[in-house]
């Protein structure tokens, strides 16, 4: 794979945005599950779209979620549902954003969560 990706432990890894024909490679790697928590549009046209990129990861026999956020402003409602994610998705699990920071830094805040409930 051609992505810079930040293997977190096992079972979870984050990257930099993706593009349609990474899925495949993201898929041959192992990964069960894509998490893309970048909204649509915050990159113009050279960003695919989230529905694009969904189709990519059916085709490739991989779950797909949209959890989108915004740096800094991560709600409490978000870091529940990346929590959930975390627990009942297939494993191992690939997120991704603009730079991997919001996805490294949202599974960080959903562990963190985890561990104090």
């Amino acid at each position: 794979m051609s992505l810079p990706v930040t293997q977190h432990n096992d079972d979870f890894a984050t990257a930099p945005q993706i593009q349609v024909d990474h899925v495949p490679s993201i898929a041959q790697n192992g990964f069960k599950t894509i998490i893309n928590h970048r909204p649509d549009g915050e990159a113009g046209l050279a960003q695919p779209l989230n529905m694009d990129l969904a189709k990519a990861a059916e085709a490739a026999g991989v779950h797909y979620h949209y959890l989108p956020v915004i740096r800094g402003q991560y709600t409490q409602e978000q870091i529940e549902h990346m929590a959930h994610l975390l627990e009942h998705s297939p494993k191992p699990i690939f997120s991704f954003c603009g730079s991997g920071m919001r996805a490294s830094e949202l599974y960080a805040l959903a562990v963190e969560y985890v561990s104090k409930t």
